[in-house]
């Protein structure tokens, strides 16, 4: 993506995350960030797993329940990038966690989407298996003070945890690691003032996801799945705002534990926008984006979904991904920060998951959102939250597309 959040080469509209969409200005204006070396740090273990690269080579999908399961025999750490709110992309999650032989290849699963304020709550519900209220429950995503969580395929994938579990003896269940800072909406509205708390709560979680993914599972010789926006599990890349390091999460991880990452995003045909104009250029810059739409579309044509590819040598790998403005320098090709693409099938059958729109008109909920988003600087988040839920059924139309 670009800036404003627009692929580079379809020219639309991208999602990008509530704190993206009010930190590309900071992040453009804070400069480069020093690195160090990186790439070094993974590449050599990523191509283990993978085919022999060939130079522009076509890209060869496998099985990606059976692709996802063999990186965890290579890897402590397989990073699934996840587009928010995309039922398809949960679907293939559920099929993993109720694989037969997920259980004993991993120990825990680290997620964007929950307040680490809750990690005891969490335990108590999908480790434990004991009774957890659902207004309880609903604390972990909602009080990150997001919309974007509210959808449906969240408070599942917690629940599916927990059943997986629940058919599992203690030392076979897998933890889930809540990987925002435990600060709350609850915190940052009874303490306005508190520049320290706010700001925590407004930053990205990468600082805090990396440390808690190297304190509570490398260090201790656990192998976990990391699931969160392709901007925190892609490595070589900066974060979407100036933070006092700067890397993403999966970068930081890298640098204290070398070859320890398999990174996979989840590559997705974004539409070309349409524009009632007489320009003669601007048609002409459209039907070449149409062409060239088509002619990417036709290399997965006949694809098996959900599907996995190997990056390293093929003709995407070459590319430039739609993260690399935020690259650090040598880094800005797809196979520098990605071993594999997740496939999903054709983009317009891509659905939303949309939350009840009643959430963001009852209870205390709503004006908690709204009081802890101005008092953080990010918007109007309830009006986003009511947009989002009464749009669909499309996932592109969440985002004007």
């Amino acid at each position: 993506m670009d800036e404003d959040g627009r692929d580079p080469q379809i020219g639309c509209q991208v999602p990008i995350s509530r704190r993206s969409m009010l930190r590309h200005s900071a992040l453009a204006a804070a400069g480069a960030v020093v690195a160090g070396p990186l790439l070094a740090t993974n590449s050599a273990h990523a191509r283990a797993a993978a085919p022999a690269p060939v130079a522009g080579a076509d890209l060869q999908p496998i099985d990606a329940i059976g692709g996802l399961l063999r990186a965890m025999d290579h890897y402590p750490l397989v990073a699934l990038g996840e587009r928010h709110m995309l039922q398809e992309m949960h679907d293939v999650i559920t099929a993993l966690l109720f694989h037969p032989s997920l259980p004993g290849k991993i120990n825990d699963i680290v997620v964007e989407f929950g307040n680490s304020a809750y990690q005891d709550l969490a335990d108590r519900f999908i480790l434990h298996g004991l009774p957890v209220a659902k207004t309880d429950l609903e604390q972990i995503w909602r009080q990150i003070g997001d919309p974007a969580w509210n959808a449906p395929i969240y408070e599942q994938f917690f629940r599916s945890v927990r059943a997986v579990n629940w058919m599992q003896p203690p030392a076979r269940r897998i933890r889930v690691l809540l990987g925002q800072p435990p600060v709350t909406m609850d915190q940052v509205v009874a303490h306005p003032t508190d520049r320290r708390l706010v700001a925590t709560f407004a930053n990205t979680p990468d600082d805090y996801m990396a440390a808690l993914i190297g304190r509570d599972v490398l260090a201790k010789g656990r192998k976990a799945l990391l699931i969160a926006g392709a901007g925190h599990t892609m490595r070589g890349i900066r974060q979407d705002t100036a933070s006092l390091h700067g890397l993403s999460a999966a970068s930081q991880v890298l640098e204290g534990h070398p070859n320890v990452l398999f990174s996979i995003a989840l590559y997705v045909l974004f539409p070309v926008p349409t524009a009632k104009t007489s320009d003669v250029n601007v048609k002409r810059k459209i039907e070449s984006a149409l062409a060239e739409r088509r002619r990417v579309a036709a290399k997965f044509a006949g694809w098996p979904r959900p599907a996995l590819a190997h990056l390293a040598g093929t003709w995407l790998g070459e590319e430039r991904s739609d993260l690399s403005y935020r690259a650090i320098p040598g880094a800005t090709r797809y196979q520098d920060q990605a071993d594999a693409i997740l496939y999903l099938g054709p983009s317009e059958a891509m659905t939303a998951s949309q939350p009840d729109q009643a959430i963001y008109h009852w209870g205390a909920y709503p004006e908690e959102l709204s009081k802890a988003a101005g008092i953080a600087g990010e918007g109007d988040q309830l009006a986003i939250g009511r947009h989002w839920a009464q749009l669909g059924p499309s996932w592109f139309g969440l985002y004007g597309m």
